[in-house]
């Protein structure tokens, strides 16, 4: 076909799928089956595929256009975009076009089957910087995982935490991006097979910093503390992460005026799991626990919630055995 009639015809397509009164007659005339035919011929022009690209964006937007996309496989054309295309205006109108199936309950477990998954992250793991298009992507792998844990040890699998590790490294972030982050690791690290392996990823170094970083929003702050929580149940990472020098954070954390009620609900949390630990017992006493917690429990304006207090009292009674 004439490439100049299909650029054309594309950028009509475009142009009507912006209409959200168009999206279900394109759908019924059988024009998602034929965009998704189109979409991954790497031989068609760049402007032609972002316009294929952009129009099955649209489309997808109205909730005939997505169970088109289910019913047309879309779901494995769009990964297959993600896991190795290079333009990136057609990477920008998958990546949004998975968030917006990610969003819808029923068309999770068939994106997870599809191998949705290790496509955002072969995308993630290529990104040099943090942008929109990769908080879209962080967005749909934080919808497919939760409350799945299947999903969760799945994305671990796949590389996950270290993607997520590499990209919270990156200079420049915005309060949202390390936001919406550290809330996926805290997702992640639900699952009780992904504990060691967030620890072996450094993970736990990492986020110590970023409790203690006053940078760092609150919010940031207690999605940090709340993974490390996570992951202080089990009893492999309790002494590794002593050794790393979590103690000390989680008694700062205590200390400090500022901290919310969510973060040193976490910390203390934490520290009620890492008092269990035979071998951690004397260790919290001679680094004075006892006169941590204790200032925490006679301090009315921020031990006053009833997890602190539980979690303050499990950890006295378990360092007293």
């Amino acid at each position: 076909r004439d490439p100049s009639v299909q650029q054309a015809s594309s950028s009509v397509l475009f142009n009507l799928a912006v209409n959200a009164d168009s999206r279900p007659e394109i759908v019924e005339e059988g024009g998602v089956k034929v965009l998704l035919q189109l979409l991954p011929v790497m031989t068609l022009p760049q402007e032609t595929r972002k316009f294929i690209a952009g129009a099955l964006n649209h489309v997808t937007q109205s909730d005939v256009g997505a169970e088109a996309m289910v019913e047309c496989n879309g779901i494995t054309v769009i990964s297959g975009i993600l896991a190795s295309d290079t333009n990136d205006a057609v990477l920008d109108h998958a990546a949004e076009i998975t968030k917006t199936l990610s969003q819808i309950q029923k068309f999770r477990g068939h994106m997870i089957q599809t191998a949705a998954i290790p496509a955002l992250l072969d995308l993630l793991r290529r990104s040099s910087s943090y942008g929109r298009k990769e908080d879209l992507l962080i967005t749909s792998l934080n919808n497919l995982t939760l409350g799945n844990s299947d999903a969760k040890v799945l994305c671990a699998d796949a590389g996950g935490i270290e993607v997520i590790l590499k990209l919270l490294s990156f200079s420049e972030l915005t309060q949202s991006a390390t936001e919406r982050m550290s809330a996926f690791l805290q997702n992640l690290t639900v699952a009780e097979q992904n504990e060691v392996d967030f620890v072996e990823a450094g993970g736990s170094k990492m986020l110590s910093s970023m409790i203690l970083n006053p940078r760092m929003s609150m919010k940031t702050r207690e999605f940090a503390a709340g993974t490390i929580q996570n992951i202080s149940v089990n009893e492999e990472n309790k002494t590794v992460m002593a050794k790393s020098g979590v103690i000390n954070v989680l008694f700062a954390v205590s200390r400090d005026p500022e901290a919310s009620s969510a973060l040193l609900e976490c910390a203390l949390g934490t520290l009620q799991n890492l008092s269990n630990h035979k071998d951690l017992k004397k260790r919290l006493v001679d680094s004075g626990v006892v006169k941590v917690v204790m200032g925490l429990l006679m301090d009315s304006t921020r031990g006053n919630t009833e997890r602190i207090k539980e979690h303050a009292m499990g950890t006295l009674q378990n360092v007293a055995v």
